[in-house]
């Protein structure tokens, strides 16, 4: 990283993005059987640093087959259930919530982000996910 680089990032992202990896990262312990969608995804891919792009949440993609193990394996890392339309989880105020999309996704990828492999939308899903939650999520009339 340049130095002109630093002026992108933000020390209190830095330190939101780093717990939410760190969710990631005990989330894939427990359970692989998911891909990264919008934010962390553009993240691990480095499309963005780790410090540069602030996060509501954490979007992830789980097959429907596994759906049930999944819940079971929340209940095991101690998240509730939290209505919100979606399937979202919390587990402590400082941590992101999880957001759960359960849909049979075949075309995923596997990037490397600091050392570690993890498994997101194929490059064309991310796009078309982050247009139609751009439009359906935060369009203003």
């Amino acid at each position: 990283m340049t130095k002109d680089s630093w002026h992108k990032i933000n020390k209190n992202v830095l330190a939101k993005n780093i717990i939410a990896l760190n969710q990631v990262n005990e989330l894939m312990k427990h359970f692989e059987n998911f891909c990264l969608m919008r934010g962390m995804a553009l993240i691990v891919s480095k499309v963005y640093k780790l410090g540069e792009r602030d996060m509501e949440d954490i979007d992830i993609c789980v097959d429907l087959e596994d759906k049930e193990r999944f819940f079971s394996v929340m209940r095991e890392l101690k998240y509730s259930f939290v209505p919100s339309g979606e399937y979202c989880f919390r587990r402590r105020e400082w941590e992101l919530p999880i957001d759960v999309h359960f849909e049979n996704v075949k075309e995923i990828r596997r990037v490397r982000f600091f050392g570690r492999g993890f498994n997101v939308l194929s490059k064309k899903l991310l796009f078309l996910d982050l247009i139609k939650h751009s439009y359906f999520q935060h369009y203003e009339r």
